[in-house]
């Protein structure tokens, strides 16, 4: 009895990690207007192609979490099918930003 316990143990602890590696991949997205039948996925592609100013943006999971209240709108979890390529595109325009900033004397 002890050696399943031990397993169940492990096991809970892999999936554990395995939702929190999850979490890292996913960006939220908070006060994203519920509209009933609209595309989410379009919604929060114009989102990050206007507000973030990041072109050839492609999702591949967007969905939301937690129960509908109607008070607030729920969290948007996103996923992006080029995550590395978003990443280094905001980096690059935030090293922009900030060589422009530091030669302003």
């Amino acid at each position: 009895m002890t050696i399943i316990k031990e397993e169940n143990k492990e096991i809970k602890q892999k999936v554990d990690e395995l939702e929190q590696v999850a979490k890292l991949e996913s960006l939220r997205f908070y006060a994203v207007q519920e509209s009933g039948k609209k595309d989410l996925k379009k919604i929060v592609g114009n989102i990050v192609t206007s507000k973030l100013e990041v072109e050839h943006v492609i999702i591949r999971e967007c969905y939301r979490i937690g129960k509908n209240s109607g008070s607030k709108p729920r969290v948007v979890m996103v996923k992006f099918e080029n995550q590395e390529s978003l990443q280094q595109e905001k980096t690059k325009k935030l090293e922009d930003c900030y060589q422009r900033e530091s030669y302003k004397k």
